[in-house]
């Protein structure tokens, strides 16, 4: 596992404690197990190239289904890395502009794809309509759309949602990691506000 030198500081401590080692050994074991290949090493490794992340959200306005994707999520970006974390931020951002409509009575079909929900919200909800106070502040909104609208193509084509032939590289998907939550805390903060 590769992880940045503060997190890795901690795990440097754990290996030195005695009563540690157990838990190392048993979890080889059960890998070793599970896989084809004996495990004899569990390594850590310090990387300093890591882009450093966006607090996850923590939506107020939420469902089920988005809480077990934003856990999903989160577990998948921070050990299986987030080209592996993609698809979950979509079921996430989906089911969060789903949850927000029901909170505000704002009626939309199930098969409403990101897009048709973010301007329905826009169009529909109180809260969103003073960002228009600055036309700066409306281009980046609007901004968001197309943002979006991306993360459904990278979602399709370069994620584990389908049986795709290449992910999406481990920077830019923590770059559109970091943007998804970005934008997520941006609408929690004016929606639940």
């Amino acid at each position: 596992m590769d992880v940045p030198p503060e997190e890795y500081a901690v795990y440097e401590e754990r290996a030195k404690a005695r009563w540690e080692r157990p838990s190392f050994d048993r979890i080889a074991e059960a890998v070793s197990k599970l896989g084809k290949h004996a495990i004899r090493f569990v390594v850590v490794d310090v990387t300093f190239d890591q882009q450093q992340p966006v607090a996850a959200p923590e939506p107020r306005i939420t469902s089920a289904v988005v809480q077990a994707a934003l856990a999903d999520a989160e577990q998948l970006v921070r050990y299986r890395g987030p080209e592996n974390a993609l698809d979950r931020l979509h079921t996430v951002f989906h089911g969060y502009l789903r949850a927000v409509c029901r909170d505000a009575n704002i009626t939309f079909d199930e098969q409403d794809a990101i897009q048709a929900l973010l301007k329905k919200l826009r169009t529909e909800h109180r809260r969103l309509a003073v960002i228009g106070a600055d036309p700066n502040v409306t281009r980046i909104f609007g901004a968001m759309a197309n943002i979006l609208d991306a993360l459904n193509t990278i979602r399709n084509q370069h994620s584990l949602a389908h049986p795709n032939e290449s992910l999406m590289g481990a920077s830019e998907a923590m770059f559109i990691v970091n943007s998804t939550r970005s934008i997520l805390n941006f609408l929690d903060a004016m929606l639940a506000g």
